[in-house]
Parts: structure tokens; C-alpha cells; sequence
């Protein structure tokens, strides 16, 4: 909420596309995502005296651009998000306006939590999966 808070104090005239770097790691069907660039990147800001909003936008900006190059990676065009992170306005209309500028269709819980209220019915749906086999 810190985070958010401190991305969504500054003003929007920043460069487009101030983010972080993540780097995908892919072996057979595995696909890791490796921190350590973003983290050096953060620490380098730091260092550099970068506001706390700054890094904190670009942290978010980074999180956006993550949820849709993994999405293209897996040749996806519907996300469905859940999770208390989607509490986080900042980052779900990120989410809002990158899935619009890639004609993407985002769906969002209606009727259940999108935080920890909802992860019972997440694991039933899927026990229910795992056993219809």
C-alpha cells in the first residue's frame, strides 16, 4: 500500500516506459522469472538519489510490462486476475490500459474477493480440475 501510494503521488509526466527490466529464463515448459535485474536496477536508483516515487512507478510500470510479456510469451489475449495485489488501483489500471493498447480482455472477480477471501474457491477449482483429470 506504501508502494502504491508513493507511484501514485507522482505526477504523470514522466518518460513513457520508465521501468525496470525483468529477464525471462526458459528451460523445456519451466519459465523463471529473475529478479536480480530489477533489484540491481532498484539498488542503482538508490544510489543515483532517485526519488522514492520514481522507483516505486517504475517498480509498478515494471509489474504491468510483466504480466503482459509473459501473457504474449504464453500467446494469451484474456488474463484473468485475482489476488489481493488487484486491490492495488495503481497497478490494475495499469493493467486496464496496457490490456486496451493490446487488445487484450482482462476479467476481474464479481461475485468473490479478488484477495485472500477468494483462494478457497480458487482451490477447489482447482481440486475439481485436477480430479475431472
Amino acid at each position: 500500500m506504501v508502494l502504491e501510494s508513493w507511484a501514485a503521488s507522482l505526477p504523470e509526466d514522466g518518460p513513457e516506459g520508465d521501468s525496470y527490466e525483468w529477464v525471462m529464463h526458459e528451460e523445456g515448459s519451466l519459465l523463471e522469472l529473475d529478479w536480480r535485474p530489477v533489484l540491481k536496477a532498484l539498488n542503482d536508483d538508490l544510489l543515483a538519489g532517485v526519488s522514492r516515487c520514481r522507483m516505486a512507478r517504475k517498480f509498478h510500470e515494471s509489474l504491468v510490462n510483466l504480466v503482459f510479456d509473459v501473457a504474449e510469451r504464453f500467446s494469451q489475449d484474456r488474463l484473468v486476475l485475482g489476488g489481493g495485489c488487484f486491490q492495488n488501483a495503481f497497478l490494475l489500471e495499469g493493467l486496464m490500459g496496457m490490456a486496451q493498447s493490446r487488445a487484450c480482455v482482462l476479467s476481474l472477480p464479481q461475485r468473490v474477493p479478488c484477495n485472500d477471501g477468494g483462494i478457497s474457491l480458487g482451490q477447489a477449482a482447482a481440486a475439481v480440475r485436477q480430479w475431472k483429470g
